[in-house]
Parts: C-alpha cells; structure tokens; sequence
C-alpha cells in the first residue's frame, strides 16, 4: 500500500482528501504545515509521495533536496512559490478537491520510476513501525500524537521529534550533542548543544509531568537523557522529587564548568522559578556577575577541588539564604560537579534585625531619660542602671551593679520596701514612696510612679 504524507491546514480539506485517498486505497499521515511535515519526514523518509501546498520557497528546496526519492505534489496554490525557485516537483493538483480532479495526478506521479534512496551517512533510517508503546506512554507516528494513560499531550513538532528518539532507544542514555545530530542532522559540541536543547528539554519534561508521567524522562547528570523503563527507576525518582519538592529549600547540581543541571524544591517558588527554568544556565549567568570572587563562586569552585563550604547572605533576586555547597561525585568517586542546597532564612534575618532595632530604641531610651531607671533581678540585685540613676544618686554605674536595690534603700522610707516587694511579685507592679541613700549616706526621697515586671528583670522608675 502506497503511503502518502499529506499537509492541510484547512480541517475541510483535511477530510476531503482523506476520504479520497482512503477510498482509493492509499495510506495517509496529515500534517497541518510543511514544518510538521520536514519533521514527520526525518522520523520517517519512508513516504511514496508528498502532497499539498507550501507556503515557503526554502522549505520546499529543503524537502526535495534532502528526499530526492520521494515524489512531491504541490497545489494549484503553490506555483507562485514555485516561479521563485527551480526545484523540481512532480505534478500539480487542482481546485476544487474531487478524485478527477486528485486521483490522476497522483496515479500518474507514483507509476513513474522512482529514484534511488540516497544513501547518505547521515540519514535516519526508515521506520519499521509508526506506533511506539513505552509502559503507558503511547506514541503515533502517523498522528504525531502521544498520549498517557489515554490523556493527550499537546507537543511541538520538535519535542515530538525528541520524545519519539528517546523512547525508541528507550532505557539507553541519549546525550544532547546526539539529540541534535538525529534532529539536525549536524555535530555540535556539548555546550551548543545544552543551549539549544534547554527550552525543549524544559517543556518536555513540564508536559510530561502535566499529565503524570513524572520520572519517565530522565536526566542523567552530565551524560544526557532517557526514557525510563523501570517501573522501580519511575518510583524512586517520584517519591525522591516530591520530598524535595516539600522541603523549603532550593536544591541543585552544577557541572564541572558550573552549569546547572537540576534545580528542584519548595523554595524555587519563593523565587517565582520552575524547577526546568535554569537548565542550561552557568552560575555566573544566573548569579549575573563575572566576578571569580563572588562567594557562591568561590564555594563551587572549592567544591571541584573537593572542600565544602557554608555561608550566608543575600540571595540573587530576594531574601536572605543560608547555603551549604560539596562536591558532586560519581560511581567511582570521580569530582563531576557541585550540589548545593540553600534555606531561606529570611524571616530569621529579619526577625534578628527588628529584635536589633527595638534593643537599640530602647537602650537610646534608657540612656538618654531623665528620670532614673533601674534594673533588679529576682534576687534584688541591680541589673542595669541608666545614666540619670548614677548622677542623682551619686554613683558609678558600675558601683550601682554591685550592690542589690535594698541596699540602696534607707531604714525611713516611707513605703516597707519588703511588702512593696512582696506586692509587686504577686501583682506584676507596684506604685509608692522610697528613700534612696545616695553616696556618703546622703539620702533622698523618690517618688516610685511605677514599678513593673519585665522579663529581664523589674524595672523601677524614679522621679
């Protein structure tokens, strides 16, 4: 049975010409663009004919040059396309849509010889099957369609490409710079090839992780990726990744040359990041900043070296982090990268720096009243003492922290300063009259307004 590719965009057209060609017995695949269509042709150059209108002079060169064994039927629609290139196509089909008008130029075209395939050291080899089944990710070649446990999922063109490569080779490591090669056809060393696959690889494992299948796509740190075959593998990367992704942290792991290759937990949406957002990505890109002496810098690069570091300080974008960085080794202990993890600290820092600035208030406070204020424990003994309490009374403040608030006391204050006592353990404050002995015996008579339980101590205020 003759396989013919067909591209459509108009949903009518679709169905006419499937009715046709169906009727007469070919087998067809239908795209919407001549872009879905170059894709289609790299996971499968099996096709006998191509056939539909091109929008694009480039592409149709591209699509002859590339499958030259391969017949293509452009529309009536396209010969203006083809006034500004000199490829050859086969025939041409006219409008309206019906068999006298499809049929004949397409029995004409396949009765003619066909050429040879090309045989280029490059070339994906033709497909043996156009439906893929891993565990329950269903893949259809002819549809461009895959589905997981019957729920669909919505992928471009070139993350179909890559999603139908890694299954294929299912439960083998696929490395970026080979993704590339099947998809382009081209060599390219590791590093273009993380920058042109990141976007790709994110949205994939996004779409992925949308409909459940969460561990089937897999990154091998510093090797590439697979498709997992394991149940037991799907598992344990699941119940590892939602432990993490609970905890308030940011967790990640770089590479030799500091790029990032995984970022998971909590605290990535603190950030207003997803966990695929910095794949790709050095630390001195995301840190934004040149400076071999940056601090995180340095950490990783002790890391590499084999030395862990902690520390803490402001974070790139927000907030404040405490951080803790080793290295990241492999099976046989070989240094391949760093692991970091970073907690938020935020509310501590700023919890310590509001406890900082009520101290310093009330110390500008204390310091600087004129009335006196002193501080006595439990036990009676002077605490603290601000300076208006060592000018009245005619002492030192550290004279004053030696002695206990009863000795300050004289026998012919007019309130007992035992049942004040007393009084003030049971009520929490206490109000009267005491005479305080300044220096050399000298004595004065305070007015106590107030007298109250604090948690350092009991305050007594004098005037």
């Amino acid at each position: 049975m003759r396989h013919i590719l067909v591209i459509a965009n108009d949903k009518t057209e679709q169905e006419m010409i499937s009715r046709i060609l169906a009727e007469a017995g070919y087998r067809l695949t239908m795209v919407s663009n001549e872009v879905e269509a170059i894709h289609m042709l790299r996971l499968n150059p099996g096709f006998d004919l191509v056939l539909g209108e091109f929008t694009a002079a480039a592409i149709l060169e591209k699509m002859v040059e590339t499958y030259p064994q391969i017949a293509i039927v452009v529309g009536f629609n396209t010969q203006e396309i083809l006034r500004k290139t000199s490829t050859p196509i086969a025939g041409v089909f006219s409008y309206p849509i019906e068999p006298s008008t499809l049929l004949p130029v397409i029995q004409e075209v396949l009765t003619m010889p066909s050429k040879p395939r090309a045989n280029e050291p490059n070339s994906v080899p033709e497909l043996v099957s156009a439906a893929l089944k891993v565990r329950d990710l269903n893949i259809d070649l002819h549809g461009i369609k895959v589905q997981f446990q019957n729920k669909a999922l919505d992928l471009t063109p070139t993350e179909f490409e890559i999603l139908y490569l890694l299954a294929k080779n299912a439960g083998r490591v696929i490395s970026l710079e080979e993704i590339v090669f099947q998809l382009q056809h081209t060599r390219t060393n590791r590093d273009d090839a993380r920058k042109m696959l990141s976007a790709h690889m994110s949205n994939l494992r996004s779409k992925l992780r949308d409909v459940g299948a969460e561990g089937y796509l897999i990154n091998v740190r510093g090797r590439g990726y697979l498709i997992d075959v394991h149940e037991a593998l799907r598992r344990s990367e699941i119940q590892l990744q939602l432990f993490v992704e609970q905890l308030p942290v940011v967790l990640w792991t770089t590479d030799a040359q500091l790029q990032i290759t995984s970022c998971l937990g909590a605290g990535l949406k603190t950030l207003g990041l997803e966990p695929d957002d910095l794949l790709g990505m050095t630390l001195y890109e995301y840190l934004q900043t040149n400076e071999p002496q940056h601090p995180l810098i340095v950490a990783h690069r002790a890391a590499l070296e084999g030395t862990s570091t902690a520390l803490e300080g402001e974070g790139v974008r927000q907030g404040y982090y405490s951080t803790y960085v080793e290295s990241l080794v492999d099976e046989q202990g070989s240094i391949i990268g760093c692991v970091g993890i970073a907690l938020d600290i935020t509310p501590h820092v700023q919890a310590k720096n509001a406890l900082q600035d009520s101290q310093q208030r009330l110390t500008a406070i204390f310091d600087n009243t004129q009335e006196m204020l002193l501080l006595v424990d439990n036990q009676h003994r002077l605490q603290d003492a601000n300076p208006a309490a060592a000018k009245l009374l005619g002492y030192s403040r550290e004279e004053l922290l030696s002695r206990s608030l009863f000795e300050l006391i004289a026998e012919t204050s007019p309130t007992d300063a035992n049942k004040l006592w007393a009084d003030l353990l049971e009520h929490g404050e206490q109000r009267g009259k005491l005479t305080l002995r300044k220096k050399r015996w000298h004595s004065g008579l305070y007015r106590l307004p107030r007298a109250g339980k604090y948690h350092t101590g009991t305050l007594f205020i004098y005037h």
